[in-house]
């Protein structure tokens, strides 16, 4: 093989490698802490980087708002929990709630006129998390 085949082959391999290394690593900030996902359907309802949305529906008739937003990825229930509870105070939300039933916890948030409900399912490992409006 070639001299330049070889550097090529070697910058390639490196690139791959470095760049799964930080690809393992995109959804958390500092401190495995979760970090918000750029784009999204609503800019004031944050969704961590990593989790997937598995289905939606929203139905929007300003200055009225509905939706329902189900995400799943990995992460433990205390880190998607701070997650929602920091970043929805950053957007304006207040948290009016916090409660848990059996593997399940729920928080709720107001920004008037709407509320926001957020249950977070499951405790480590695979987390389902469903975001929705209610009155």
């Amino acid at each position: 093989m070639s001299t330049c085949r070889f550097s090529a082959a070697v910058c390639i391999v490196a690139l791959a490698t470095f760049a799964g290394c930080t690809a393992g690593r995109q959804g958390a900030g500092r401190d495995g802490e979760l970090v918000p996902a750029v784009a999204q359907e609503f800019a004031d309802v944050p969704a961590p980087v990593g989790f997937a949305l598995e289905d939606a529906y929203s139905f929007n008739v300003p200055p009225n708002r509905m939706f329902l937003l189900k995400y799943v990825g990995k992460s433990d229930r205390e880190k998607v929990r701070d997650f929602y509870k920091n970043n929805m105070k950053q957007l304006g939300w207040m948290e009016t709630s916090e409660s848990t039933f059996g593997d399940t916890l729920f928080l709720d948030f107001a920004k008037q006129p709407e509320h926001c409900a957020v249950e977070i399912i499951g405790k480590k490992g695979k987390i389902r998390v469903r975001v929705r409006s209610h009155r």
